[in-house]
């Protein structure tokens, strides 16, 4: 799975679009999850007052991204708020 699928699983499994900050780079103030390259390896954190809590380094896309689809399924939080998707 890549960032690509994981976005694609987030809107699929009814989860806002706030529910995780994709991207390069620094994050700051959100109250999300946030999964990010930096330099050569990649970062999955819970972002809440500008604080990186629960932070995980990961040498691929692959293992990060099936890290946070992990964290997102166990998250009572997450499952929810999660909206049933209309057909």
């Amino acid at each position: 799975m890549n960032v690509s699928e994981l976005r694609d699983y987030v809107l699929d499994q009814g989860m806002s679009l706030n529910t995780v900050w994709y991207g390069d780079g620094a994050r700051t103030a959100a109250e999300q999850y946030c999964i990010s390259k930096q330099g050569s390896a990649w970062e999955v954190y819970y972002l809440e007052r500008d604080n990186h809590n629960d932070l995980r380094i990961f040498s691929d896309e692959q293992s990060a991204c099936a890290y946070l689809k992990s964290v997102l399924d166990n998250d009572q939080s997450v499952q929810k708020h999660r909206q049933k998707r209309q057909c």
